[in-house]
């Protein structure tokens, strides 16, 4: 396989085309692919990025706000289709830094780690102007997961994550189910994945909010989407694989 189609960078986007081409700038493209998965793109912003003409980068538009983890899971089915030994997942609205993709790609590279989750909490990790409740729940879910998992877990709602593509090719791993098509799937994966054995690491990644700025899609009516796996995650997990066994 070329070295540029090792790993796959998934960018799931709604509402951020302000931070977009600076994401995609930094990226280096020689070593990988993007995939950006653009809910309802502002059409003059979408033509502004295409004129760019960026080598390696894939767009796929979609007309409805489909959901993050629906975004995700066009990320694995492009991933296992074209055959990429990584997937990396990141934000595009600027709180990632594409810098720090060589910190997953080190480990998963090492054949030593099979999914990796990005931590503002741990060495090497950085977090700036995250608001004091966000910081408040970002910590308790991350202690009721702990828990839950029985090992120590830093952080489980940051979005910038590294997996090993084989990783979902275990049909125990449910990644591509409707009902995971908003915030769900990213807690059922890191529960399922951990669960199912596969050599789990956390790395210091840095996490930047702009004052001022509203940079979360997250709204009330979505709080049962977050809330909602640390009871229903390890019950359907749990159910599903046993009736499949």
């Amino acid at each position: 396989m070329n070295k540029s189609r090792e790993t796959l960078v998934l960018i799931p986007a709604y509402k951020e085309e302000k931070y977009l081409l600076g994401v995609i700038k930094n990226i280096n493209f020689k070593n990988m692919q993007i995939l950006l998965v653009w809910d309802i793109p502002n059409k003059k912003d979408l033509k502004i990025l295409l004129s760019y003409n960026f080598p390696n980068l894939r767009i796929i538009v979609r007309n409805s706000r489909s959901g993050v983890g629906s975004a995700i899971m066009e990320g694995i089915n492009y991933a296992l289709k074209h055959k990429y030994d990584n997937l990396i997942v990141m934000a595009g609205n600027g709180k990632d830094d594409p810098k720090e993709i060589p910190k997953f790609l080190n480990l998963l590279n090492s054949g030593k780690v099979d999914y990796i989750q990005g931590s503002r909490w741990i060495s090497g990790g950085l977090s700036e102007n995250l608001p004091n409740l966000r910081r408040v729940i970002i910590k308790i879910l991350a202690l009721c997961w702990s828990v839950i998992l029985g090992k120590r877990i830093t952080e489980v709602t940051n979005g910038f994550r590294g997996f090993n593509v084989g990783i979902f090719q275990n049909y125990r791993i449910k990644w591509n189910l409707v009902a995971f098509a908003g915030y769900e799937l990213e807690y059922y994966l890191n529960y399922a994945i951990i669960h199912e054995g596969y050599r789990h690491k956390e790395v210091g990644v840095s996490k930047k909010y702009v004052p001022n700025v509203v940079h979360s899609k997250i709204k009330l009516r979505d709080a049962f989407q977050i809330l909602g796996p640390l009871v229903q995650t390890p019950i359907f997990h749990y159910i599903y694989n046993r009736q499949k066994s």
